[in-house]
Formats: structure tokens, sequence, C-alpha cells
């Protein structure tokens, strides 16, 4: 055995990895080469990204000064409690308090004179701040969208007295109703009266009958007494 490894041939030069454990060394203690050159760069690349990172973490706050941009595009045009469209007059009309903010005028009264836990304490729906019906006032302002509703506010008015005359016509109804009810029954105990009277004459009772009619006669004074 001995033999045959004294006999194997031995590998090239450029196989040994002797030689090549040499050459990693000499670069390893030598100056930095290329390669060695490039492993700043390398590390380097954190450092980018991390300085590139706060740059993503601000992108979301520009999106959320956009909503708020159109938030206030919305403020002074809806009602923040009803979210309805303000009107130039009517119960919804544009009224403010004296923290600012806007509302309709009608849910804005609602909101202070509805029953609470604590009724002492009325506040504005919007920054919670002490507030009472006497510190509504009214908005005019050109620059604020409302919504002129003056032709629904008079349809509103005249389906009112409609409804107020239906219920008048419905009244006088029910009294011409218990009017009939009270002729009917009169019509019938006449009826009846009527239909005695003629058993009585068909009986052969005439003399009660004449004594029955001949009774009115003889008060009447349009007949003198014979």
């Amino acid at each position: 055995m001995n033999e045959e490894r004294d006999l194997a041939p031995e590998p090239p030069v450029a196989d040994q990895p002797v030689e090549v454990a040499v050459v990693v060394v000499a670069n390893i203690g030598g100056p930095p080469t290329s390669e060695g050159a490039q492993e700043p760069a390398t590390a380097s690349e954190p450092a980018d990204m991390e300085e590139g990172e706060p740059a993503d973490l601000d992108a979301p706050p520009p999106s959320k000064k956009r909503k708020r941009s159109n938030s206030d595009e919305d403020d002074g045009m809806t009602c923040p409690i009803c979210f309805d469209s303000w009107e130039v007059s009517g119960e919804h009309r544009l009224v403010s308090l004296r923290c600012g903010h806007l509302f309709g005028e009608s849910c804005l009264r609602r909101c202070l004179t509805q029953r609470r836990r604590r009724p002492a304490v009325k506040m504005c729906p919007v920054c919670k701040t002490k507030a009472t019906t006497r510190d509504i006032r009214h908005i005019y302002a050109r620059s604020l969208q409302a919504i002129d509703r003056s032709e629904v506010h008079r349809l509103r008015s005249e389906l009112a007295a409609e409804r107020r005359r239906t219920e008048h016509l419905l009244t006088n109804l029910n009294d011409e109703k218990m009017a009939h009810i009270q002729t009917l029954k009169k019509f019938r105990s006449l009826v009846r009266e009527n239909e005695q009277l003629r058993a009585c004459l068909s009986g052969g009772g005439l003399g009660e009958a004449a004594a029955s009619l001949s009774g009115p006669l003889d008060h009447d004074p349009g007949h003198p007494a014979g």
C-alpha cells in the first residue's frame, strides 16, 4: 500500500490546495484589493437604506393632510350633526356658536335642548365647549354654499293647510252622519205609527182613529170650531 502511494502521480501545481491557501493569506495580509475596496460600499448600503426609510415613513402624512384638506372643503357645506346641506331660510338655516362651529339650526337646538343624564351640562357637539341656545347666531355669508328650499317650505305649509282642511271636513262628515242616523230613527218611528193607524182603520176602529185624528184638528187655530 505504501508503494502505491509513492507511485501515485502528483497533482498539478495549479490544483494544489496549499497554493490556494497561500493566495488567500496573501490577500488578507496585503493591501485591500479591488474586491476588498468594494466591501465598504456594500457596508454602506444598509446606511443608504436606513437613510431612505425615514422618507418612506414620511409618505403617509401627506395623505393625511390631503384627507384633512378634503374635510376642510366639506366644512361649511354640510351640517356635522345630520350631514345635510345648509338652507338659506327655514328650520335648517345656517347658524353658529361662540366657538365658531357651524350647524343647522334645528339640529343644534335639538342637541342643546334634549334631555341627557346631566341636563345642566350643554356643550357644542364638535368641540364640547359649554353652550346654550342663547349662543346661537345666524350666519349671513356669501361664500358658503346654501340650498334655497323656500319652495319646499311653501309646499309643506300648503300640505299642512290641506291636512287641516281635510280634518275639518272629516269632522263635518261625522256630524252629518250622526244627524242622518237620528233622522233615520225618527223616520222609522213615524213609519211604525203609520202602520198602527192603518191597522186601526182596517180593524173597524174608525171612532178611535177619527178621535185620534180629530184631536189635533180641534186644537188647530186654522179651523174654526163648529
